[in-house]
Order: structure tokens, then C-alpha cells, then sequence
């Protein structure tokens, strides 16, 4: 049965990183993958990576390869200025 207090937090999103002039990743992870891999490893990861299939692959397994201990998830937005 659902219990209400029985809630993990979740932490925020990290900031948008813009790459250049055109492209604006923002990394939605999980907390199994925030735990075990740092901010900066992220904003890394998303800029040597061309589409967002690709960094979501990249960001799981580096959590998965490091041993993450619960459920690793992510979700990127891409965005794309003129």
C-alpha cells in the first residue's frame, strides 16, 4: 500500500549547461545516478555527446559502471537556439 511518508527526496535538476552559442543541455538524473557520478562528470559527459540518446547511454552506464546502488535513471532536454 502507498505510504505518503515514506518518500525519498529527489534532488533538484542541475543547471543547464550551455555549449557554444546553439545547444542548452539540461540533465534531469535520477538520485541513482546523482549519487555516483558528479556535477561536473554530467556537464562532461553532455558536452562530448551529440544527441541526447547518447548522453542518457553514457550518464547510466558511468552510474552503472561505478556500482550505483538503486534504480539509475536519466532524462535529457536538448535545446537548440538560432
Amino acid at each position: 500500500m502507498f505510504d505518503p511518508n515514506d518518500q525519498e527526496t529527489i534532488p533538484p535538476p542541475l543547471r543547464a549547461t550551455a555549449l557554444g552559442r546553439t545547444t542548452t543541455w539540461s540533465p534531469h538524473p535520477s538520485d541513482g545516478l546523482y549519487d555516483v557520478v558528479k556535477d561536473e562528470e554530467i556537464a562532461s559527459t553532455l558536452a562530448g555527446t551529440a544527441s541526447a540518446e547518447a548522453a542518457c547511454r553514457s550518464l547510466v552506464d558511468l552510474a552503472l559502471g561505478r556500482g550505483a546502488p538503486d534504480n539509475v535513471t536519466a532524462v535529457v532536454s536538448r535545446y537548440e537556439s538560432p
